[in-house]
């Protein structure tokens, strides 16, 4: 299937981190490894590897990683080192970690699509034969697999994932325009009821004053193919939501979206399951108008950074025109990077990040929160507690007023992780969502800061009110009937 390509609307694709190779003496770009493998020359110095060393190693760190080497069918291919898939680079060819795996939304490898939750209550969300929508990708398409419904959410999840706009490394740069060419890169890897997902989508690009002729051509072409083809064969347009507004005095409820002059109508189911479904999403953005669900928000609006939504709307024609969404569901992302982010607190922690130089990655999960396999948010190649370097740490935002079972639950998920040699960084925000003064806590110090600064910086974290990092569950937020951590006491370090 053909890879889209940017045009000259869309901002270019960074370039990758320029990590190597070094294998029987020769340095090879893991560029040339990607596609020329094959190649004599760099099959010569891999066989050269393997005689001479055993191994290859990356050079995607400080200290060079080995590499297995392995001979299938006269060919040498390279493979990750066992259990050193989190060690390397996270924009290195090699990187794999299978925490990051099991608690980010599955892969979309077939999987149907049921519109606005499949739920009886809203007959007409999908006009689509047995309001069904079957998603498919490679296998699955040809007939090798099998399909079961999946829901907006999961669809919205799945493509993000696949897109890797749920992770960040510290090279990268991202608006709109990157956004929209990496959805559209991912979206040739998926099929809707046997059709190409990218011929079924739509994403705008970003709005230019002097392209405002061509942007306003290519939604009209959109609209018009909508018109033209039968109903019951709804598309799927993604785009930021500037605001949602509800039915009054006889107008229907509208999608107000970025980078595009039309709104777009919401059906009555539409606009029930949203307000109902996407209520906190609503709740801790701007984009809901007429909605009571922004109770005591102050007239100026909050003083912190709120999310991004972006939709994600099955629409078609509507029989007197206009374009109406029939099923949807509202991503709250971070306004920078487009990073899933709930809260203005997680805008918070991604700014803290992005400020930092740190490569993180969300964990969008399907699963609701009491039965996650893994934390909400992962940071790469930090100091853990005891100052020692790990690959990677869980970073978390809990209320203290959360109910005592879903603390337990989480201190569990923190026990598991800590088996594993991941330590839990916890921050727990005081005072209102407004304040100026919120502001998140120490980091994690990053693995390349030198050892007396780091010290430093994990004496602030034990000393401060609102954050803990350890081995295992915090019981410096906890109530005094809460069961103690017995994981990994960090010495040297107060509480």
């Amino acid at each position: 299937m053909a890879q889209p390509t940017p045009s000259t609307h869309d901002r270019a694709a960074p370039r990758s981190a320029p990590h190597s190779v070094l294998a029987g003496g020769e340095r090879i770009a893991q560029a040339q490894l990607r596609t020329g493998w094959m190649r004599p020359e760099i099959q010569r110095a891999l066989f050269a590897a393997r005689q001479r060393f055993g191994h290859a190693l990356c050079e995607c760190q400080p200290a060079p990683l080995k590499l297995q080497i392995r001979l299938r069918e006269h060919k040498c291919h390279l493979a990750v080192w066992p259990q050193e898939g989190p060690a390397h680079d996270s924009e290195c060819l090699f990187f794999h970690d299978e925490v990051a795996q099991k608690g980010a939304a599955a892969e979309p490898f077939c999987a149907p699509f049921a519109g606005a939750e499949a739920s009886p209550t809203h007959p007409d969300a999908l006009p689509v034969a047995g309001r069904r929508v079957a998603l498919w990708t490679g296998a699955a398409a040809a007939g090798e697999a099998s399909v079961s419904p999946v829901s907006v959410r999961s669809l919205a999840g799945r493509l993000w994932e696949a897109a890797s706009l749920c992770r960040w490394h510290p090279s990268w740069i991202r608006d709109w325009g990157r956004t929209r060419y990496q959805l559209r890169e991912a979206a040739t890897r998926f099929s809707i009821n046997g059709r190409p997902l990218e011929q079924l989508l739509f994403v705008p690009r970003p709005f230019r004053q002097g392209l405002v002729t061509a942007l306003n051509q290519e939604w009209q072409a959109f609209v018009d193919s909508l018109r033209a083809q039968p109903q019951n064969s709804p598309r799927l347009l993604i785009a930021p939501v500037r605001r949602i507004t509800a039915a009054r005095q006889g107008r229907p409820a509208t999608a107000i979206l970025r980078h595009l002059h039309d709104g777009i109508g919401l059906t009555p189911a539409c606009f029930d399951f949203i307000s109902r479904d996407c209520r906190s999403a609503l709740a801790n953005s701007r984009a809901c108008v007429g909605l009571q669900v922004r109770a005591g928000a102050s007239a100026d609006g909050p003083q912190v950074r709120l999310p991004e939504l972006v939709g994600f709307f099955f629409v078609d024609a509507g029989s007197r025109g206009g374009i109406w969404a029939r099923a949807g569901w509202l991503m709250a992302v971070h306004p920078s990077t487009y990073i899933p982010a709930a809260s203005s607190d997680a805008v918070m922690l991604v700014d803290a990040l992005l400020s930092g130089g740190y490569a993180f990655q969300r964990l969008v999960s399907e699963a609701p929160p009491s039965r996650r396999a893994a934390p909400d948010w992962l940071v790469r190649h930090v100091r853990g507690p005891d100052g020692v370097p790990v690959t990677r740490a869980a970073l978390e935002i809990m209320a203290r007023s959360v109910p005592e079972g879903y603390r337990a639950l989480r201190h569990g998920l923190a026990a598991r992780m800590a088996e594993q040699g991941i330590p839990t960084w916890v921050w727990t925000p005081g005072g209102t969502g407004n304040h100026p003064q919120r502001r998140v806590p120490q980091l994690p110090p990053p693995g390349r800061m030198p050892v007396d600064e780091a010290t430093q910086v994990l004496k602030a974290i034990c000393s401060c009110a609102d954050a803990d990092y350890r081995y295992g569950p915090s019981s410096k937020f906890a109530s005094p009937k809460a069961p103690q951590s017995e994981h990994r006491p960090v010495t040297g370090f107060p509480g």
